[in-house]
């Protein structure tokens, strides 16, 4: 029988330390199971504590909001994070494509993504 050549000894040294390796991971894996999550539930609901009020989605006092299919360029980037830029986007998309029918239309103007949106949703309407 033939002995082994230098690269094969390599190779051969090399696939048993990988499969130490591996079973090394398994082993320790297995010691450590998570438990599982169980749920209980409340015998109470939680209440809101005083004081304390869930986020509006009504935009501030003294501001009003603007009917996306209406609005002009200007009336548009008046509004906080729209500016002039995304103001003209967003009437060459409404131009373009036709009316929003609905505010998560806006997500067809190419340079608003869906975080975006949520920040700038307080502001607009279709009324």
């Amino acid at each position: 029988m033939d002995a082994l050549t230098r690269k094969e000894k390599i190779m051969l040294a090399s696939l048993l330390a990988l499969f130490i390796v591996g079973a090394g991971v398994r082993s320790y894996k297995a010691r450590f199971v998570p438990h599982p999550l169980v749920l209980v539930p409340a015998e109470k609901p939680a209440g809101k504590k005083p004081g304390m009020s869930a986020p509006s989605k009504r935009p501030k006092a003294g501001r009003r909001r603007v009917n996306v299919n209406t609005a002009t360029e200007k009336g548009l980037a008046a509004l906080p994070r729209i500016g002039p830029a995304l103001a003209r986007e967003i009437v060459r998309t409404r131009r373009e494509e036709g009316p929003f029918k609905n505010l998560t239309d806006l997500l067809r103007v190419p340079k608003i993504t869906i975080g975006f949106y949520k920040k700038i949703e307080p502001y607009l309407t279709l009324e």
